[in-house]
């Protein structure tokens, strides 16, 4: 599941929702109205983001997108396609400015071999590892934004159960 918005694909979300306090929108793994049927400690894992991604594709050499962390700790994994750029540590209650700029490596690589399986090297992702934050915004200072296409994405997914979905209903 995802949506659009800003011209981002949000990968594993279902809602973008206003959260008491907090600037921006935090992006939701369930939807508001299924919250209600889940148990008192499942009613908090809609916005524990692990798992989520934002991805998009720009020409922009320096991408900012801004976020600010909640209550805890926000863990992001950056990569541009499929190679791990950094990981970057969020603290609580701030508001960080994250820019984005590929490394001078990419340059140095055959093309065709950047987007071997997974990803297409065009794709920016923020991977949330840890932690729950809002999305405030992203800036490319004009240049084109938009959401990966179907052939910039893997074509074979993989989806894992776990028991503890189990805990999810009353």
């Amino acid at each position: 599941m995802s949506l659009i918005h800003d011209q981002i694909e949000f990968h594993n979300v279902a809602a973008l929702e206003p959260m008491n306090g907090m600037p921006g929108l935090c992006p939701v793994r369930f939807p508001r109205q299924l919250r209600p049927v889940m148990n008192k400690y499942a009613r908090t894992v809609p916005v524990d983001m692990a798992g989520v991604e934002l991805r998009f594709v720009t020409e922009c050499p320096q991408t900012r997108v801004a976020f600010t962390a909640h209550a805890g700790e926000v863990i992001l994994n950056i990569f541009c396609g499929n190679f791990h750029q950094r990981e970057l540590r969020i603290a609580p209650g701030t508001t960080h400015v994250l820019q984005l700029e590929k490394s001078p490596w990419f340059s140095k690589v055959d093309v065709p071999a950047l987007g071997l399986g997974g990803f297409s090297h065009k794709v920016w992702r923020i991977q949330v590892s840890y932690g729950t934050m809002s999305y405030l915004g992203i800036e490319t200072f004009s240049d084109a934004l938009r959401p990966p296409t179907d052939a910039e994405k893997p074509r074979l997914r993989y989806l894992a159960f776990g028991s503890s979905i189990n805990t999810l209903v009353r």
